[in-house]
């Protein structure tokens, strides 16, 4: 694993987080994130090198999770990140919030433009991330993560069946590429299904749109999504109300209303394991 290059482009003179970012960021990061901006602030300031290795050791994360934070973080605006031609982070760049570099300027590895209709019916353009070929290896991390038996478990019920190893897939990216919450995922799945349509390859449009637009929390979305129909509406007062619920509990169920069964994930492996 390469050193990674941290660049200067703001000098506080010291470890002080700004007010700014306290204000404007810290609400809608989750755990993970927090700790990785922190520390690479903190590794930055010391004039010290750091690793995606050795942060993700040091906060007992995933090295995807990490990657998954600092892409956070540059869809925010805060830093930007070098890749190299595999597409591996190379080199970060942070930023003071409060010159966040605006979205029109901010990079992505796995972009495409494409031309898709909007609610309106008319084409616009939007930068698409492209969903890549998760590999099994990929799919088998996924499901040792923490928060994958509950976002499966609420996949299958609200879409009636056993998700397929393509199905799992598709949370992945939304998970990975587009930095989504499980509240956020919850919410889309709820969203889409309450609309008639059930299948991963809508809902990869759908969340592709709302990456585009910057929706990236379930308040968002439900400002969003709240415009189109009533169902809408009845169904983001239930996610809301269902994340709420939640985060008062130290082990969140986000589908309480439903009687969770575990998860066989011997039995999913041998699914991803025949596709």
């Amino acid at each position: 694993m390469c050193e990674l290059t941290l660049y200067r482009d703001c000098d506080s003179g010291s470890i002080m987080v700004s007010n700014l970012f306290i204000d404007e960021f810290l609400a809608d990061a989750n755990d993970c994130q927090i700790k990785v901006y922190l520390y690479l602030y903190r590794m930055f300031n010391a004039g010290k090198q750091t690793n995606i290795s050795d942060i993700a050791d040091k906060f007992n994360h995933t090295e995807k999770d990490v990657c998954r934070a600092l892409r956070y973080w540059e869809k925010k605006g805060i830093l930007s990140l070098d890749y190299d031609s595999n597409g591996g982070i190379v080199g970060i760049r942070l930023y003071d919030p409060a010159k966040a570099r605006p979205s029109s300027e901010k990079k992505s590895p796995q972009l495409t433009i494409v031309s898709q209709p909007d609610s309106a019916g008319s084409d616009r353009l939007c930068a698409e991330p492209v969903r890549p070929n998760y590999t099994l290896d990929d799919l088998k991390a996924f499901k040792n993560r923490k928060e994958t038996p509950q976002l499966i478990f609420i996949a299958e019920q609200y879409l009636k069946k056993t998700l397929s190893a393509n199905d799992i897939r598709s949370i992945l990216f939304y998970c990975d590429e587009l930095n989504f919450s499980e509240e956020l995922i919850d919410y889309l799945i709820q969203f889409c299904v309450s609309r008639g349509k059930s299948s991963f390859a809508y809902m990869d449009k759908v969340a592709t749109d709302w990456a585009d637009r910057g929706i990236d929390t379930v308040k968002k979305a439900r400002e969003y999504t709240s415009s189109f129909d009533d169902t809408a509406n009845r169904a983001s007062k239930s996610a809301s109300s269902r994340s709420a619920q939640g985060r008062k509990r130290q082990t969140s169920t986000m589908f309480h209303q439903f009687e969770q069964n575990d998860y066989d994930f011997n039995i999913l492996e041998q699914k991803l394991l025949q596709n």
